[in-house]
């Protein structure tokens, strides 16, 4: 086995196992192959999560829902080689991750606790303003993370797995 290791917490572990249907992942809890939702995609260069973009842009807030309500969450994409998946498929378009922060100078995280790698040179920034909190989650471009305002509208892509 092979892991993939982010900072101090493994993210995702690669397993030797195949799964033979096109809608299927492999489950890393399960370590079987399970059936990706209604309109969902998995991607056979990270076949570890399905993935499904929504045909339209919203808030930050409303896109976390809209997620939620398709049995899925907003996109985590945790290593270097679903960023790449990301770049490749989506390239400078910019879609909402679901990292967020409540304060200036805190750090974003992962769901699990795990550090956030990846941002573009010089970010997260708050925007350049110095003392008042402005930017408090993250969106991807490019294969890099950049710190934005919540109410602002931008593609949503979920993911399940």
């Amino acid at each position: 086995m092979t892991f993939l290791i982010s900072t101090n917490k493994i993210v995702y572990k690669r397993i030797d196992k195949i799964c033979s249907k096109d809608n299927e992942f492999i489950s890393l809890e399960k370590k079987s192959c399970i059936k990706c939702p209604p309109y969902f995609k998995k991607y056979s260069n990270f076949p570890f999560a399905c993935y499904l973009k929504l045909d339209y842009i919203a808030t930050f807030t409303k896109a976390k829902s809209d997620c939620e309500q398709n049995g899925g969450f907003l996109a985590r994409p945790k290593s270097l080689k679903e960023r790449n998946l990301f770049k490749e498929l989506y390239g400078s378009s910019y879609f909402w991750v679901d990292s967020k922060i409540t304060q200036l100078n805190e750090k974003y995280k992962w769901n699990d606790g795990t550090k956030v790698e990846g941002f573009y040179l010089g970010e997260p920034n708050n925007g350049l303003i110095l003392n008042e909190f402005s930017e408090n989650v993250l969106i991807i471009s490019n294969g890099e993370f950049y710190g934005i305002q919540d109410s602002t509208q931008n593609n949503v892509l979920c993911q399940y797995n």
